[in-house]
């Protein structure tokens, strides 16, 4: 409890206490002036509520008590000037009024001293319950805050966990793609194989022309399913290689420090170009947890209409390096520059690799690998 009441609430309370502090003087003087301490009092309690300070208000309270001396009039409207100061630190200020109060109490003013009397406590009780109402509505709302971050928090979470269950499951489901593929490769591709070879060495040692024909026409038969099988297993295993899950993966167990990471490619590259760019991914991250003192990283790769884009940045100190001494550096390049890509570093605030690497080197890999 600080003493802070609402605006509104505030003037809502002092007009009630001036109505009861001017209801009692009406009653009890019959001045031609009596309309002078009612515009002072309340020009007094505006300032002090203009300017809310403690030398304001402390003021305010003597000024009162000096006017009061003179002219026992004020005392009526000490009630709401009162009210001012109840519950703040400088509260014992207030008891300056009682000098006064004895100063020009007399028989015929006990009864309205009384009275006012009463309205003082009243004061005190209103600005007590002011106080506390507005102390429990600050706390409501702090609550209120405080669920609603809570709850919004939970939702992040919540997010983050569905995402981490998609990413969990495609890259299960990638993976037995991946095992799939060896299966087909390592047991149906070798019984292939192997008959293939028993056809041949069939038809060298065979003197039947007729059966030779016909295990000619068996050989080719299957070769050409060996080749279906081959191309099929190829395609399996590329759709198995998905880059932006495998950039994920290795962006979620960096830990050296804050990186952010951006897929922004409608198509996949190619297989052999996709392990391309995780090695240089792998290899980058490796020279900013050896030699980079950052906080902060970022990954970034995106498809353009005639190239594809990584960018790997960080925030530390600018160091000086060397493309071709460098052992990481240099592999970065040897692996690009196979891909007929091109790089370029840069150490202006912070270090930053920017890589292209373009689509039709992608289609000459492809084609290479049937």
């Amino acid at each position: 409890m600080k003493g802070l009441v609402q605006p509104m609430t505030e003037l809502i309370n002092k007009l009630l206490i001036l109505f009861c502090c001017l209801f009692v003087y009406v009653i009890s003087s019959n001045d031609m002036y009596m309309v002078v301490p009612m515009i002072v009092v309340i020009i007094l309690s505006a300032l002090g509520s203009l300017y809310d300070k403690p030398v304001v208000r402390i003021l305010e309270i003597i000024v009162f008590a000096g006017l009061s001396l003179f002219f026992y009039q004020f005392l009526f409207f000490a009630p709401l000037l009162l009210y001012d100061v109840f519950l703040k630190p400088y509260t014992p200020a207030g008891l300056i009024v009682i000098l006064p109060a004895a100063v020009n109490f007399s028989a015929e003013l006990w009864q309205p001293f009384i009275v006012l009397l009463s309205l003082v406590g009243l004061a005190y009780l209103i600005k007590f319950y002011a106080v506390r109402l507005d102390g429990l509505k600050n706390s409501y709302i702090q609550m209120r805050d405080d669920a609603k971050e809570f709850e919004f928090a939970l939702e992040q979470k919540n997010q983050e966990l569905m995402e981490k269950q998609d990413y969990e499951i495609k890259l299960a489901t990638l993976n037995e793609r991946n095992r799939i593929a060896r299966e087909i490769h390592d047991s149906v591709g070798h019984v292939m194989s192997s008959s293939i070879l028993q056809v041949g060495a069939l038809i060298a040692t065979l003197q039947d022309k007729n059966a030779e024909e016909s295990l000619i026409n068996l050989k080719n038969t299957l070769t050409e399913g060996m080749n279906s099988i081959r191309n099929s297993v190829h395609d399996l295993h590329d759709d198995s290689m998905d880059l932006d899950s495998q950039l994920y993966a290795l962006v979620r167990e960096f830990s050296f420090c804050k990186l952010s990471y951006e897929y922004d490619a409608q198509s996949s590259p190619n297989i052999k170009m996709s392990y391309s760019v995780i090695a240089v991914v792998k290899e980058a991250l490796s020279n900013i947890i050896k030699h980079s003192d950052a906080t902060a990283a970022s990954i970034v790769f995106r498809e353009l209409p005639g190239f594809y884009q990584l960018i790997i940045s960080d925030n530390g100190s600018p160091k000086k390096f060397d493309l071709e001494k460098g052992m990481g550096l240099s592999s970065i390049k040897a692996r690009i520059e196979g891909l007929k890509g091109h790089v370029h570093l840069s150490s202006e605030k912070g270090f930053k690799i920017f890589i292209s690497m373009p689509k039709e080197a992608e289609n000459k890999l492809k084609q290479g690998d049937h």
